[in-house]
């Protein structure tokens, strides 16, 4: 329903707004470590609203990609995607576990270098996503492509070749 009211690109947009101002939050909840109830209660809510944002952005992004081109190239360009998925999810632990570990002994107390660090840095790579989204033209990529007159002949003819 969100989708078909704001389009995939705001769905985009506004879940990677989200997913930023979440991920910047969660390290706050360990103030709360005299209470352990609330210190849990915020981190399962946390990790449930970034959950949600996260498979939201994806899919949109996803969404988005297959908006981008014709029906003939769409097999090749969701590889393409999913490899530079695979990619990032190698890259992403890679980078940020040494992030956050040099955090944690760095010694220095104060905020940002201490222990939300990692989080900083992963919010901030969700609010490059959300600047991004405002370089795209909107009516070119919200609305599948489709293709018409001889470009869809030859693709018919295409696909008909063994």
């Amino acid at each position: 329903r969100l989708v078909k009211r704001i389009g995939f690109l705001r769905t985009l947009r506004w879940n990677a707004l989200a997913c930023a101002v979440i991920v910047f939050s969660m390290p706050f909840a360990s103030y709360a470590r005299y209470m352990p109830w609330l210190s849990w209660t915020l981190l399962i809510a946390f990790y449930a609203f970034v959950s949600v944002a996260w498979m939201c952005a994806f899919t949109a992004v996803f969404s988005l990609i297959n908006n981008s081109c014709y029906a003939p190239q769409r097999a090749t360009t969701n590889g393409i995607a999913q490899t530079m998925v695979a990619v990032a999810r190698l890259v992403g632990p890679l980078s940020a576990a040494p992030l956050f570990a040099w955090s944690q002994r760095n010694g220095v107390p104060f905020f940002p270098l201490n222990y939300h660090l990692a989080f900083v840095v992963a919010a901030l790579f969700f609010l490059a996503a959300f600047g991004l989204t405002f370089l795209v033209n909107r009516q070119s990529i919200d609305f599948k492509k489709v293709m018409v007159g001889d470009d869809a002949m030859a693709a018919a003819d295409a696909d008909a070749l063994p």
